[in-house]
This record gives structure tokens, sequence and C-alpha cells, in this order.
């Protein structure tokens, strides 16, 4: 191996190395906006993972920590937004794993026809 090839994989295994304050990141903003539900989706299949952050936010749904890991993108949105989120990746036909369990999910809808009820009164 010459010093270019040797040094152009060295400077790539500690920029590998040297991402830890993104995960950091997503961890901390994950405490800060509890309960926080996660999905994950295929690297670059449909849509770009910046495509989905402004397609998410052009709907009022806060994402954060978007990750690369191997050919999945990770990232997180707040529980009672899930099931939303999971209707727009739906309807976009993202495939995506993760979001809320069917236990929680009934919770939430339970509680938002509840809280649309009180208003109609």
């Amino acid at each position: 191996m010459d010093l270019e090839a040797a040094m152009l994989e060295q400077t790539s295994k500690v920029g590998a190395t040297a991402d830890w304050l993104t995960p950091l990141w997503s961890v901390i903003l994950d405490w800060y906006y509890q309960p926080a539900a996660s999905f994950s989706m295929p690297w670059g299949e449909t849509y770009s993972s910046h495509e989905v952050q402004k397609m998410l936010k052009s709907k009022g749904i806060r994402s954060w920590g978007y990750l690369a890991v191997n050919d999945t993108v990770l990232f997180s949105v707040r529980e009672p937004q899930a099931d939303y989120t999971e209707y727009w990746l739906q309807r976009k036909g993202i495939a995506y794993e993760g979001g809320l369990s069917p236990k929680k999910s009934a919770m939430y809808r339970r509680r938002k026809k509840r809280q649309t009820q009180r208003r109609r009164r």
C-alpha cells in the first residue's frame, strides 16, 4: 500500500470513529422530547433522509436524530406524533420499521378521540 492510500484509509477510520457527537446528541434529544418513538428506514431506497425530514416538518412533525447505520437510517419523533408519522410514511410509500406498539397507538387514538369530543361540547 502506498503512502497516499494508507493516509486515506487512516483518515476514513478516524472519521468513522470521530462521529460520536451525532449519536450522543440523538440520545439527549430523545431524553428532552420524551416520550419518543424511533423509526428506521432503508438508506436511499425511495426518499433520502433529508426529504423525509422536510416532508415531516411540512406536516408539523418534529423529528430528530437522523443517523445512517449500515444501510439503514434511524430517526425519532415524539410519541404523540408517531401515528401521524406512520400515516405519512405509508402514504408516501416509504418502507419503515418501528414506531409505536399497537397498545400505545390505541391509547393515543382514544386520548385524541376524547379530546375531540370535549371540544365539540
